[in-house]
Formats: structure tokens, sequence, C-alpha cells
């Protein structure tokens, strides 16, 4: 069978989007986390991936060769950035808050149960864990910067809020669900998630007085920006010139000194 290989990593225009995105964020202090290509079903189990997204798996077996189904395969094409963070923390007492960062090629099916044909696209997620009154803060300071950083390209983005659930099995899907988006016209710049203590239970990660820490995360779509930014008046001249500015350059989550 033909070997599935997601699009190469990031270059051109997309890796200097993504310095900018560092540089915008670096006032939070973001550790980096390497996103691998495939992701073993065990651990996305864990993270109850295929419950909530039955038909987006594109299943492979461990060297990214695709497999008929869950049944014969052992790997998935990694869905989101966000997912290797959380494992990264899994079965942790945190010494205290987290902000970590991943960028990926993320892959996923559009067709039903894990069928081609597949959508790859670019993604930086961010994600926070600690108290809530933390994690709240955090996400507030991101979307501001993230709003900035779109206003100083001449974007013309604003916040749109998630409609409330209209059921209880709406409900029950909030956690996973925007909860709100920057937008600029048709294009969905970043999406801000605020999990609870969602992810902390499946993954069993407290904070250092033995409770379930909080969690957020924030999506960075990066074929977006470059939509958005090739239209109208937008400019890339400022993200030319963030670029030359410093990033963060935080450490690896799985670090045990964090």
């Amino acid at each position: 069978m033909e070997r599935v290989t997601p699009a190469p990593m990031l270059s051109g225009e997309t890796a200097l989007l993504d310095r900018c995105f560092l540089t915008a964020l670096a006032p939070l202090a973001p550790r980096e986390v390497e996103a691998p290509r495939l992701m073993p079903v065990a651990d996305l189990q864990r993270l109850q991936y295929f419950e909530q997204f039955p038909r987006q798996a594109v299943v492979t077996d461990a060297d990214g060769h695709p497999a008929r189904d869950l049944g014969g395969g052992t790997h998935v094409l990694l869905p989101a950035a966000c997912y290797p963070i959380y494992l990264a923390l899994a079965d942790r007492t945190l010494d205290g808050p987290v902000c970590a960062t991943a960028v990926a090629r993320c892959t996923r099916s559009l067709g039903d149960d894990g069928a081609f044909p597949v959508r790859v696209f670019t993604q930086r997620k961010v994600v926070f864990f600690g108290t809530e009154a933390y994690v709240r803060e955090q996400v507030g300071l991101a979307r501001a910067a993230i709003a900035g950083l779109a206003a100083s390209c001449g974007l013309d983005a604003c916040s749109v809020a998630a409609p409330p659930p209209a059921s209880l099995r709406e409900a029950a899907r909030a956690l996973f669900a925007v909860d709100d988006a920057l937008v600029a016209g048709d294009d969905t710049l970043a999406q801000f998630n605020f999990h609870r203590q969602h992810y902390s239970r499946l993954c069993e990660t407290r904070t250092g007085d033995g409770r379930l820490a909080f969690g957020a995360c924030i999506g960075l779509l990066h074929e977006s920006w470059l939509a958005a930014l090739a239209r109208g008046t937008a400019s890339m001249a400022p993200l030319l010139a963030a670029s030359t500015s410093e990033t963060s350059g935080g450490r690896d989550v799985s670090s045990p000194h964090l």
C-alpha cells in the first residue's frame, strides 16, 4: 500500500507566520513541544478522541501505511497539535502553571469512517494548565495578543462567541466545541477553548495541592491567516518586522524540571 505522508513541515510564508505567532505570545513564555507525525491509537483512546470525533481519524500502521479501520491499525495521523501536550503532562503533579505550545501538519478524514479524501492543514496549539484563575487570565492575555497581531497586519477581525447549546447532547459536547473564535471575513484565525478539568481528569494531571488542573487550548490556523492576508489591504509587512524579534524558546514540557 502507498504510504500516507502529510505535507512537509513549515516553510516560506507559513514558517514566517508561525514565528510571528510565537513573537506575539512570547510574554506568556510558552514551552515548545515537538509534535509527532503519528499517535498510537491507545493514546487517543485515553483522550476519548474516537468518541468525540468518530469519523475524523486517519488510521495507519506504525510506519504510516493506511489501515482499513481501528481494528486493523495501531496509529493515527496526528489530528491536532494539542494532544501530544496533554499526554506529555499525563500522570503528573505540576510544579506550577504550564503554558506549552506545539505546531504540526495535522490530518483529518473528510469521508466516512476514516475514508479518504483527507484534509491536511497547519496548526499551532497553545495549551494552559493550572488553577482556574491562571488559565482564564492567560487565555485572556493570549486573546488580546493574537487580536493585536491581526490588527497590526490590517486585518478586520472580530471575536465571535459560540452559540449556546440547544440540547443536552450539544451541552455534553460543549467541552470540545469552540468557546469563541477570532474571525476575519470567512476565515477563522484563532479558536479558544476552555476545557475546564476534562483533559486533566482523563490524564490525571494535578496541581500542587492535589486537585485536578484546569485547562484551556488555543488553536491558530496558518492557512486561514494567509488567506485573510491575501485579501484587501492586509499586509505581510508587520509580520516581516515581527519575525526579527526574539521568541520565547521555552523548554519541552516532558522535562522533569518543568
